[in-house]
């Protein structure tokens, strides 16, 4: 989401970090961090009320952010926006619609499916929008360059098939599923290597579990050592195999590369991936048939370049970035229904 951020962020917005800013942060946070008193995030946010003067629109990346804006949002009436990448479930969801509170708060969701559950789960229609999330093509003009480059330094050779797992490495990311079907491929072709690009606080299990297959010698933990884009390029296929409903973000990069595309049949994925033409979805949590998804991209060249092709020309229609400023900007024109923007006059 901060990478999302950093994408649809407009001249004169301004950045702050409710507490220390994560490393790698993709945005120029303009207004520094804001001190988090105890680890309670509205506390920050009460801290922050002197950086909302001449502010229109608060907009939250992060749950951490969100608790802080709303705190910020009810002292001084400004109207708080908090992007998700996917819809809650449970008891977030619930605390998420009492949050909307006095209507000062909007949500945007990446999907129609996400927002049809948190209709579901009792939020106002009219506070729930749908945000597709922005994803560029590659903008090297020498990607070969970048993917000798990478490869080189991996120690990987140019005709070996390398499969990236594009996402951070958190809970529910699905790295574990990826290593064990590329430890299953394994066993009957030679050749292929898995790159984790991601960084995030499940990396030491994710190397942990990796190392457990038996292939882990060809599993490649980059972190940030590499250019996002320079690893994409290093890539022949994309493997989004999250175990919930997360990762559109992840996978709207890897069809904007033109990289053929294996992803779990989850609500999110399944609106922008139709199984077969943009990809190949797989059930959550399976890597049998990661595997064998995997395997049918490596045998069959001819469906592995129809699908990066047709993955490349559905990300230029639905993520399109300058499409997704537009429609975030008319979500933040919405907010002057909302009963604190609307006595001021709407946001500026």
């Amino acid at each position: 989401m901060l990478r999302q951020a950093a994408v649809l962020s407009a001249d004169g917005d301004r950045a702050v970090s409710v507490g220390p800013p994560p490393d790698g942060c993709p945005l120029p946070l303009a207004s520094g961090s804001v001190h988090r008193p105890l680890g309670w995030a509205p506390a920050a946010g009460w801290h922050m009320r002197h950086l909302a003067d001449g502010v229109d629109v608060l907009h939250a990346w992060s749950p951490q952010a969100m608790l802080a804006g709303r705190e910020l949002s009810l002292a001084t009436g400004k109207p708080l926006v908090a992007s998700l990448p996917t819809a809650p479930a449970g008891a977030a969801a619930d605390e998420m619609r009492r949050a909307v509170g006095p209507g000062l708060l909007h949500v945007t969701v990446p999907t129609e499916a996400s927002r049809s559950a948190l209709l579901a789960a009792g939020l106002p229609g009219p506070f729930v929008h749908v945000l597709a999330p922005a994803a560029a093509a590659p903008s090297r003009t020498d990607r070969a360059a970048a993917r000798r480059s990478v490869r080189s330094a991996l120690g990987i050779a140019d005709a070996a098939a390398v499969a990236i797992v594009p996402d951070a490495l958190v809970r529910w990311a699905g790295y574990d599923v990826a290593a064990w079907a590329h430890a299953i491929v394994r066993q009957v072709r030679e050749g292929l290597h898995l790159l984790l690009p991601g960084a995030g606080p499940h990396e030491p299990r994710a190397r942990f579990f990796a190392a457990t297959t038996g292939c882990g010698g060809e599993v490649h933990f980059t972190g940030r050592r590499f250019a996002r884009e320079d690893c994409f390029a290093a890539a022949d296929l994309a493997a989004v195999l999250h175990r919930r409903p997360l990762g559109l973000c992840a996978a709207a990069d890897a069809m904007a590369a033109g990289l053929p595309l294996i992803a779990s049949r989850t609500a999110d994925l399944a609106e922008h991936v139709a199984d077969g033409r943009e990809g190949l979805l797989v059930r959550p949590g399976s890597p049998r048939d990661a595997a064998a998804a995997l395997l049918r991209l490596l045998e069959d060249g001819e469906l592995a370049a129809r699908l990066g092709a047709a993955g490349r020309s559905a990300a230029a229609e639905r993520f399109d970035p300058a499409a997704c400023r537009g429609r975030l900007e008319e979500i933040r024109g919405a907010l002057a229904d909302t009963p604190a923007c609307a006595a001021a006059g709407g946001p500026r």
